[in-house]
């Protein structure tokens, strides 16, 4: 097992020990998702893959709102937290699975939404961040909606220390670290985005900043978190 994994895994045996509610969405977000009529479920059919799935929060959320429910994580106490708190909640995901080497087990189009919440820069670098975008728009369905958070330049993580371009590192104790990759300037992962086949982005923040087209709001506004909206159209 890698520090992060290991890392991850204390945690969740923390979390998971202290026996306290699942996290709920972010209100921003839950905003986002009215806004943008993702939910409620149009169909019970409808499909949803969260990506770092952590204690299930999102899942539950989502299930309530009608969807299929699938999570991934990177290990398997974060599996086993998510299937007792979906449990308790009288849902069964449709599938719970360990990420490894940022693939995703899943065939193409499979999703007809894809959160990735507070994840994507924990890959820790700019090659298994590309990777695991990839994958997540590999499982999107065409015209569907992928939701990705991702740090603000100045996060408490990005504060932490600098080891490179668009590289951070924060100290768990012991010599360990966590390890952040994310780009300083939004319009690198705009790029990215568009590479793989995203369009119609949209961008807001954690602290209210409302979703907007690229270049089309400059306000200075403190905030954690970057927010993308965008939708898979090849």
């Amino acid at each position: 097992m890698d520090s992060s994994s290991l890392i991850w895994s204390e945690r969740i045996k923390l979390l998971s020990e202290s026996n306290k509610q699942p996290t709920v969405p972010n209100s921003y977000l839950v905003r986002m998702l009215y806004h943008q009529q993702i939910v409620h479920a149009a169909s019970k059919k409808l499909k949803m893959l969260d990506v770092g799935c952590c204690d299930g929060g999102n899942m539950i959320y989502f299930a309530k709102c009608g969807y299929q429910v699938s999570g991934v994580d990177i290990v398997k106490e974060e599996i086993e937290l998510t299937a007792n708190n979906l449990s308790k909640e009288g849902f069964v995901p449709n599938a719970l699975k360990i990420v490894s080497d940022q693939k995703l087990d899943f065939p193409d189009n499979e999703f007809d939404f894809v959160l990735c919440w507070k994840t994507i820069y924990h890959t820790g670098s700019l090659e298994k961040m590309e990777k695991l975008l990839k994958e997540m728009i590999r499982v999107l369905k065409i015209g569907k909606a992928l939701i990705i958070n991702t740090l603000e330049n100045d996060s408490l993580h990005i504060l932490s220390e600098k080891i490179g371009k668009n590289l951070y590192r924060k100290s768990r104790g012991n010599g360990r670290f966590s390890y952040f990759f994310n780009f300083e300037d939004s319009n690198d992962f705009l790029c990215l985005l568009s590479k793989y086949g995203i369009d119609n982005v949209k961008i807001g923040s954690h602290s209210g900043h409302l979703l907007h087209k690229p270049g089309t709001d400059n306000r200075k506004i403190k905030r954690s978190f970057r927010i993308y909206y965008g939708e898979k159209v090849r």
